[in-house]
């Protein structure tokens, strides 16, 4: 016989055990019982049996496989009286063998402590079962990748916090909900809370509509849809009153609470459409019949509306709570409006209040005249579907309002455009837990190959969203596990320009060319920014490259010529003319950009648009149309033919390009001087250690940032030891900037699978990253005097204050071998450098810093990089990490 108690809590007078039992075989009955000290049967006890789909799948899977679907239910929740004081047995039978486990005021105390709950934490390591899941993982990924995931589960259950401790220790007090209770806002939203119930047992109902009653802010109403069939369910199926005694009771105690009986379950879509259908308040909130509302839900959403009169779409955090109220679990800790994770998955979920407004404008209407606001088609996805529809048309509602050019937003949303932290005027992240879904502690309710169907309706909600948008989508795939999907985008394969700094290290660099050119993006134009380089084998290899890939007019050049070549001049393709060797670099700061109708800043002394050699010399004089070619893009600015046109078929090409910067290195100048001889629509910056692994990884990148809101996109670059080096950038970790993730395996699980979502970030690094020409021009480039460090920071911080998207795509996977060229920040030098270059980073960016990452949610620690809870002994919720240099700035 095996058997868990996953929880004992002594309640209200009353324990509750709840946990899993079988014998040998699955089938074979168990028997519970409760006894007294005296080994007495408990009068009053009440024994049910429950779903523990989790326990069948950790022990008989096979055994499914072979019989079929295991008819009894594996899990208990017993109930049994008791007061203070007294003993209680749990006792279980199976296999004629019978386990008795004592219980009483020290045990359950001690059972329920922390410390007892990392104990069980620790123990379960060395379950059989994990032992089996151990060394399935063992043999997928190898015994590294299994040592770091043992390693990190240990270092969890030991440094990090239990959440249910912290969510206590950050619980809105009393007082501060008698304060809201006192508060009366300028504004007075009406909420309407819409609840579709069917079959709801009685004490979680109760429990909804009482977290409802108890709210700060009194300006709702409670409008439910009660789809029980009540010609065949009763109280003897309801284990206490009827869901519509229950609602009655409310009802009559309290007008604002209404209900509908429907005359029959039309599925949870229409259920819910019934309910909204009966609302009248300004804003819909939507809730599930046996979850609970934070007590300062409704103040919380009212308080956005006063401080955002025009928001149309507000989510929070949420978290799980157990069938007993007594522990919190799994918090979902959320980004602010993240329109590409959301296509990812639907992060925002609960709680979610939509004006009432924008609900009836995305709308459709049945035949019978009744609205259609979640749509049955879409049914297991119907929230996701709903949420993609409403933020789409509060998008939209948002560019008619500043006529599509964001010089228009009010001068608040200007200020956070400004600073970098812009997501959206109409839609609005509160980042505190709010919402508390219903659910067991051991549980994962269904496996998500349960329900395929819900997969395939969110997959077509996402690929229907892309369309209707106008995003040029070829498919929508299941992502890393069910209910998350990957978005692949069409593209033409236009010419991308290849900036790759270099200094020797060429068997690095040659990894790095030849990786690219063997992947599946065929148009590829190397620029090689040489950089004092010291070894002969380094001129001999700059000979070879250029000769295996040429570029158009290519003059074959020996070793010694290249090596005693000087700084390579740019030509102006525009004027004719050749520029000096001390060429003007512009290093723009938010203050010197304006915004255009299109929403990209304008500065009139952005660096020139210049074109190399291979674009001028592309075509031959029997080709049709002459390179370079122009033309004008929506804005009337002129911009360049990225491809060759050779008849009616586009050319695609590698070549590679040695160009050389004969000064001190400096990563912003040498980028900077190398775009100079680019002649592509898209820059790809990279180090001269990646190496790309996935073959479709320019694809994935050139899919995002032809978009027109997306500036940038970052790339998952791993370690060689398969341990994540980037998985985008967070502002503020470690007290200035830091990558997510960092020397997690790559085989291990991350925070909400973050690590494996494309989704928005206010950064990545540019050992990857790819972007627009004309928006590199329109920011200045690189800031020159970040020499070294945060420069790339900084760069996608400037495209981020014109409006524009930056996408971490982890689909696109590279190694990254880090820093070989030029090493680390390990001389005391190079630390006054580096420390340097934070202050003058923190000089430009400080409202980020101070207020906080706007995709990182203020709940989540600066410590680390795996997305764990603040440690409220050393961090304060909503405050940025604290460095000494910093005093005064941040």
């Amino acid at each position: 016989m095996r058997y868990k108690v996953d929880v004992a809590v002594s309640r209200e007078g009353k324990i509750t055990f709840l946990g899993w039992a079988f014998g040998s075989d699955p089938e074979t009955p168990v028997e519970f019982d409760v006894l007294d000290g005296a080994g007495n049967s408990v009068p009053g006890t009440v024994v049910e049996s429950v779903r523990r789909d989790e326990v069948v799948e950790a022990f008989f899977k096979d055994y499914e496989k072979q019989h079929g679907p295991i008819k009894r239910e594996l899990g208990y929740d017993i109930n049994t009286p008791y007061q203070k004081g007294e003993v209680r047995y749990l006792v279980i039978k199976a296999d004629g063998k019978t386990k008795k486990i004592k219980f009483d005021d020290k045990i359950l105390e001690a059972f329920n402590s922390v410390a007892h709950k990392k104990r069980e934490k620790l123990l379960a390591l060395f379950h059989w079962e994990t032992v089996e899941v151990a060394w399935d993982y063992f043999k997928e990924h190898g015994f590294r990748a299994l040592y770091k995931k043992t390693v990190h589960r240990l270092k969890g259950i030991q440094e990090d916090y239990d959440y249910n401790e912290w969510y206590k220790k950050q619980k809105v007090t009393e007082a501060e909900l008698q304060e809201q209770r006192n508060t009366k806002l300028p504004l007075q939203p009406k909420f309407s809370i819409v609840i579709p119930v069917y079959e709801t047992p009685e004490k979680f109902l109760r429990k909804m509509l009482k977290s409802i009653q108890d709210q700060t802010y009194g300006n709702f109403e409670v409008c439910v849809a009660d789809a029980t069939p009540y010609d065949k369910y009763d109280r003897s199926q309801a284990n206490g009153k009827l869901p519509k005694e229950v609602l009655e009771e409310f009802h009559k105690a309290d007008p604002r609470f209404r209900y509908e009986i429907l005359e029959k379950n039309l599925g949870i879509s229409d259920n819910t459409n019934a309910a909204i259908e009966m609302a009248t308040g300004d804003y819909i909130v939507l809730a599930d019949h046996d979850d609970e509302l934070e007590l300062n839900a409704l103040f919380e959403c009212a308080k956005a509306i006063n401080e955002h009169p025009k928001v149309d779409v507000i989510y929070s955090d949420e978290d799980k709570i157990d069938f007993e109220d007594t522990y919190y679990f799994e918090p979902h800790f959320k980004t602010d409006y993240n329109p590409d994770l959301l296509r990812s998955v639907n992060y925002v979920c609960h709680l979610l209040v939509l004006k009432r407004e924008l609900l009836d404008a995305i709308a459709e209407t049945d035949e019978a005249g009744h609205k259609i606001y979640e749509r049955k088609a879409y049914d297991g996805a119907q929230d996701h579907d709903l949420i993609l529809r409403a933020t789409e048309k509060a998008q939209e509602r948002e560019r008619e309002e500043i006529g599509g050019d964001l010089a228009n937003l009010s001068d608040a949303d200007k200020k956070l455009l400004k600073e970098g932290r812009f997501t959206s005027s109409r839609i609005y992240h509160i980042p505190k837990v709010l919402y508390h879904w219903r659910s067991h502690q051991a549980s994962t309710a269904q496996h998500p190959e349960a329900k395929l169907y819900a997969f395939d309706a969110g997959a077509r909600a996402v690929y229907d969203h892309c369309k209707r948008l106008g995003l040029p989508v070829k498919k929508v795939e299941k992502g890393i596990t069910y209910g998350f999907y990957h978005t692949i985008y069409e593209n033409e394969q236009p010419l991308i320009s290849v900036v790759i700094p270099n200094k020797d290290h060429t068997a690095d660099l040659d990894k790095a060319i030849q990786s690219l050119a063997g992947s599946n993006y065929k148009n590829l134009e190397f620029i090689i920014v040489e950089n004092n380089s010291d070894q002969e084998e380094t001129w001999k290899y700059y000979a070879e490259i250029q000769k295996q890939y040429p570029v158009e007019g290519f003059v074959e050049k020996t070793a010694e010529e290249i090596k005693n070549e000087g700084q390579t001049e740019i030509i102006d393709s525009v004027a004719g003319t050749i520029s000096g060797n001390n060429t003007e670099i512009i290093n723009s700061k938010p203050e010197d950009m304006s915004v255009t109708d299109s929403g990209v800043a304008a500065d009139s002394s952005s660096v020139d648009t210049l074109v190399s050699a291979r674009a001028v010399n592309q075509c031959s004089e029997s080709d049709s149309v002459v390179n370079p070619s122009f033309e004008s893009d929506q804005s009337g600015k002129t911009v360049r033919d990225t491809n060759t046109v050779i008849g009616d078929e586009t050319h695609l090409q590698i070549t590679v390009r040695v160009v050389k910067w004969k000064g001190p290195f400096n990563y912003s100048a040498i980028n900077n001087f190398g775009v100079k001889f680019t002649s592509g629509k898209y820059i790809l910056f990279l180090n001269n250690d990646i190496e790309l692994i996935d073959p479709d990884s320019i694809d994935e990148m050139i899919g995002y940032v032809q978009r027109e809101d997306v500036g940038i996109c970052g790339a998952r670059l791993l370690y060689p030891d398969e341990d994540i080096q980037h998985a985008g950038v967070i502002m503020g970790m470690g007290g200035i900037a830091g990558a997510a993730f960092v020397r997690t395996h790559d085989a291990e699980l991350s925070y909400m699978h973050r690590a494996k979502c494309v989704q928005d970030y206010s950064c990545v690094t540019a050992a990857c990253l790819l972007t627009k020409r004309e928006l590199f021009d329109a920011v200045g480039g690189y800031t020159e005097e970040l020499a070294v460090a945060f420069n790339d920071v900084d760069f996608c911080m400037k495209v981020r204050a014109l409006g524009k998207l930056v996408v971490y795509n982890p689909y696109a996977k590279f190694y990254h071998y880090e820093s070989k060229s030029r090493g680390m920040e390990d001389t005391p030098e190079k630390v006054q450098r580096f420390n340097g270059e934070i202050v003058k980073f923190a000089k430009r960016w400080p409202e980020c810093l101070r207020y906080g990452d706007p995709y990182y949610n203020p709940a989540l620690t600066f410590m680390k990089s795996n997305f764990t809870l603040k440690n409220l002994e050393k961090e304060k919720v909503g405050e940025p990490f604290h460095m000494d240099i910093l005093d005064g700035i941040v």
